[in-house]
C-alpha cells in the first residue's frame, strides 16, 4: 500500500513515555523510515497532534526520537516517506520505548512484557513480516 504507513504499540497499561527507539532492519536499506511522526493516545482512538516529527538519515543506525514525557497507553510511529525514496515500503527491525527521564533510573527502556503491535500494512506473502514480530 502507498505511504504513509503506521505501527501502533499498545502497552496495555499507561506509562510515561519520553522517546521511541527505531532500529532499521539489517541487510537491506529498503523501507528505512524517512520523514516520520510520533503520536500518543490514552485510548487508541483519540491521537491529537504528533508529539514529535522529523526526518531520519538513510542509514542502519538506531534512532532515538525524543519528545516531552507524556503519559500514554498507545504510541504510534507514522512513516510519511521512505528514507531513500526507493519505493513504497516501511520496515523496522525493532521498536523500543523509553520511560520517564525524571526517574532515579534516568531514561530506561520500558518493559515490553504484554505489549502488542499492529500495522497499517504487513508483508505476509514473501515472509512473516507481521507487526507482532517487532
Amino acid at each position: 500500500a502507498a505511504l504513509p504507513h503506521t505501527i501502533t504499540i499498545d502497552m496495555h497499561r499507561t506509562a510515561v513515555v519520553s522517546a521511541l527507539v527505531y532500529r532499521p532492519r539489517a541487510g537491506s536499506s529498503n523501507g528505512r523510515v524517512g520523514e516520520y511522526g510520533i503520536s500518543v493516545s490514552a485510548d487508541g482512538q483519540n491521537w491529537g497532534a504528533p508529539v514529535a516529527t522529523g526526518t531520519l538519515a538513510d542509514d542502519a543506525t538506531a534512532k532515538t526520537l525524543g519528545f516531552a514525557p507524556t503519559g500514554a497507553r498507545f504510541v504510534r510511529l507514522t512513516a510519511v516517506t521512505e528514507a531513500g525514496n526507493r519505493g513504497p515500503w516501511t520496515s523496522a527491525a525493532e521498536i523500543d520505548l523509553l520511560g520517564d527521564p525524571g526517574t532515579p533510573a534516568a531514561t530506561v527502556d520500558l518493559s515490553r512484557a504484554g505489549w502488542t503491535a499492529t500495522a497499517s500494512d504487513e508483508e505476509t506473502t514473501g515472509e512473516n513480516g507481521r507487526a507482532a514480530n517487532v
